[in-house]
């Protein structure tokens, strides 16, 4: 008995170390695009303050106002320190100098994964002269809450220029909300056009995702585990990947929301925007489309000079008289574009956020008619 149960153990620990190997070898070779085990694991304390949380009751996920506080993942500790607006942001006045841009989107426009002064808004500031007031938040964050962020406090800093990011890869999954969600999110109710905003919840204070709640949850069994598996082990990666992307590919396309959306979703990204551009006035407004890594992939595999999203987004974005830029088509980097981004985590590098701010400063300050190296509709008022 006891030679079976040893003979069992040394098949399970193979089977182990084959899958292993395995996810090893498909996640270094990029067949699948999922993250890379740092062999760091993330440590909180009971006196942690988290960088972003369910707080706020127009727009639900927000930092938390004047902190100074870090966020760990498997690969990177980052610092955030927040204005007395809750924005990651030194402090800035509501009057004074128009010749500002007010920034907004996730976390790719606030600068996650790398320190503040490295990040986009910052490097765009210091190359064109304009303030960057960077209105952007981690933590889940789609174009419903940009509107709302935009409405009810960025709207009030001088400025006269607005810049928005849209994420596809998130940014319609975060406005796939519905009522109940653990979230306290806002979201467009109804049939295009005629949406109404709700909520998911009644309250933010029901949210699974406040401050306290967050504080409870790092002390948890599962999600120590979780932490641990994600740092540690490859085939972990692999199984989040395929679960955040809901099961295996279903061609040999790679995935991308650049291609692969409802028309319900965009007819919510546009009446997001739609409402943005209403609030703007008389205000430029400039929306990116940003690619991840593998956004390039299914790009490349598509062979046109141009993405769905674009090609759809482009008129409508023409009437709002709103300039629209494609990152995805005006990048010259396609065949390599890993060092844009964290190798284990797939938001911008330093280089990456280096990279757009320049490639923006080119854009504003290029002749449209001249500038053919840049996928871009530009419209003035």
């Amino acid at each position: 008995m006891r030679a079976f149960f040893k003979i069992a153990i040394i098949n399970i620990v193979v089977c182990y170390v084959l899958i292993e190997v395995t996810s090893w070898a498909v996640i270094q070779t990029g067949y699948i695009p999922a993250r890379k085990p740092s062999f760091t694991p993330t440590q909180y304390d009971r006196t942690w303050i988290p960088p972003f949380a369910d707080i706020n009751p127009e727009w639900g996920v927000w930092h938390l106002p004047s902190v100074r506080t870090h966020y760990q993942n498997t690969c990177f500790r980052i610092n955030y320190v927040t204005n007395s607006y809750g924005a990651r942001d030194r402090e800035r006045t509501k009057t004074g100098d128009t010749n500002r841009i007010v920034v907004l989107g996730d976390s790719f426009m606030e600068g996650f994964g790398v320190e503040e002064a490295d990040r986009f808004s910052t490097l765009l500031e210091k190359k064109t002269g304009a303030e960057c007031l960077n209105f952007a938040t981690s933590g889940g964050f789609g174009p419903t809450q940009y509107y709302l962020v935009y409405k009810h406090l960025a709207k009030q800093f001088a400025h006269n220029r607005l810049i928005v990011g849209v994420l596809p890869a998130n940014d319609f999954v975060d406005d796939k909300v519905a009522f109940g969600d653990a979230h306290y999110r806002p979201f467009w109710n109804g049939t295009y056009p005629k949406y109404e905003l709700a909520y998911s919840l009644p309250d933010v204070n029901q949210s699974d995702f406040t401050p306290d709640k967050q504080k409870q949850t790092i002390e948890t069994t599962s999600y120590k585990l979780y932490e641990f598996l994600k740092a540690y082990t490859y085939w972990f990666n692999i199984v989040n990947y395929y679960r955040q992307r809901g099961g295996e590919p279903t061609s040999d396309l790679m995935p991308s929301y650049f291609y692969d959306y409802s028309a319900e979703e965009l007819n919510k990204l546009k009446y997001s925007l739609k409402q943005i551009r209403e609030e703007a006035g008389d205000k430029e407004v400039l929306v990116l489309l940003i690619p991840i890594k593998s956004d390039f992939i299914r790009f490349g595999q598509e062979k046109r000079p141009t993405s769905r999203l674009y090609n759809e987004l482009s008129s409508f974005c023409r009437e709002q008289q709103v300039q629209l830029l494609d990152l995805l088509a005006a990048t010259d980097k396609q065949e390599d574009v890993s060092d844009l981004f964290i190798s284990c985590d797939g938001h911008w590098s330093e280089y990456g956020n280096a990279y757009y701010a320049s490639l923006l400063t080119r854009y504003l300050s290029a002749e449209p008619a001249k500038d053919t190296s840049l996928v871009a509709d530009r419209n003035s008022r």
